[in-house]
């Protein structure tokens, strides 16, 4: 479900399954799609997202990526099923918020021209990060980073 969410969110604003952009899809596959995760920062990689989060991307920090840091305290998201049902998301203190980071590409996509503050290169980095990371744990069954 995580690199369904990835792909999705890579596809952007372009509009595909349900007639939902790429970021409203990621959004739903970061939640386990069908399996309605209750606890999605929980994955292995989250942890990992956090700490390499807190050494090198201060801005994306700064704007709630990691829930109670920055201006997003949040710690549960609402989003809607394929099924057309409510469901909630919970983050706790400390967690990778992958919705707020979905949020953020789409925020930074729309306004790529102005990325005077870096916060475009920081979500690069991260989505790089990501990418190594899910690979690492699909591919070995664990999460290394430096």
């Amino acid at each position: 479900d995580m690199f369904h969410s990835l792909l999705h969110r890579l596809e952007g604003d372009h509009v595909g399954e349900g007639g939902h952009t790429g970021f409203a899809n990621s959004m739903y596959w970061a939640a386990g799609g069908l399996k309605k995760l209750p606890h999605p920062a929980d994955h292995p990689i989250r942890a990992a997202l956090v700490s390499l989060a807190h050494q090198y991307t201060p801005l994306c920090v700064g704007k709630g990526v990691i829930v109670g840091c920055g201006e997003n305290g949040e710690v549960a998201r609402y989003l809607i099923g394929a099924d057309g049902d409510r469901e909630v998301a919970i983050h706790g203190s400390g967690k990778w918020d992958c919705f707020r980071f979905i949020e953020l590409c789409e925020n930074i996509n729309e306004k790529v021209q102005d990325d005077s503050n870096g916060l475009y290169n920081e979500l690069v980095f991260l989505q790089q990060m990501e990418l190594l990371l899910l690979l690492q744990w699909g591919l070995m069954g664990e999460v290394r980073f430096h």
